[in-house]
């Protein structure tokens, strides 16, 4: 056989060893569960430790609470489709303890996310602990700036924007196709309430916030109403509603 052809013949042969030495090892990979509680006891989180590497996992105790205690239990499983058997391995360990959970999201929730398909997120709350009402959540987990976030406009004919400046400076822009106008104009907030002054006149906005969920997806929705504008005899863009959208979980 010349060297040409045992050449070859030596790497069909060893090509499809080479492929199944990486499907092994891939599929050998360890799966690591995150695990957060809110107000659980410590021999309490031993014994789902335990149990989470009874089955094969490494795990990693973290010190921060759940970002979403409304939810109560959940997972975080950045897996595709059908990948089942780690979840229902994660599901088996926890119901040994009495949880169970609520959701079980594909990438994140809120600011906690993975990006690695062997890193799961596991999130576990006291049952006994008496929660904070849902608007007591929305106004502590979902804490948000002001000058963060964009609003659009929703009922005026024209399209505007709305955006608040760290220095108090509030901007308004007229998103229609071809218009550079704008308008610049102070701003001071007091709780839920948005106050500028246009011509001398005080409007006063009132901001509210509405939690959504639809499916695995959740988001909150903010929408500022124009309070006394029309009857000030103020028109758009002052007296338009505006709402903004921030994205929660997916």
């Amino acid at each position: 056989m010349n060297a040409y052809l045992f050449g070859k013949l030596k790497r069909i042969t060893f090509r499809p060893l080479l492929l199944s030495l990486i499907a092994l090892l891939s599929g050998c990979a360890t799966n690591t569960v995150y695990l957060h509680t809110y107000e659980i006891e410590q021999e309490e989180i031993d014994k789902i430790v335990a149990s989470l590497k009874e089955k094969e996992f490494e795990v990693e105790v973290s010190d921060r609470i759940p970002p979403i205690l409304k939810f109560g239990n959940f997972i975080i499983y950045p897996r595709d489709p059908g990948d089942n058997e780690p979840l229902v391995k994660i599901l088996d360990a926890i119901g040994e303890h009495g949880y169970n959970t609520n959701l079980i999201a594909q990438s994140r929730v809120r600011n906690h996310y993975y990006t690695k398909k062997t890193n799961i997120g596991l999130y576990l709350i006291n049952p006994r602990v008496e929660l904070l009402s849902a608007q007591q959540q929305l106004e502590t987990e979902f804490a948000f700036n002001l000058t963060d976030v964009i609003f659009s406009s929703t009922n005026c004919i024209s399209l505007f924007s709305l955006e608040f400046g760290k220095d108090n400076t509030a901007i308004i822009r007229q998103t229609t196709p071809k218009s550079n106008d704008k308008w610049t104009f102070q701003w001071q907030q007091a709780e839920d309430t948005i106050t500028i002054i246009v011509d001398d006149k005080t409007i006063n906005y009132t901001l509210e916030k509405d939690y959504k969920r639809s499916g695995n997806r959740s988001d909150l929705l903010l929408t500022f109403f124009p309070g006394n504008a029309l009857a000030l005899g103020i028109s758009e863009p002052f007296a338009c509603k505006y709402e903004s959208t921030i994205h929660l979980v997916d």
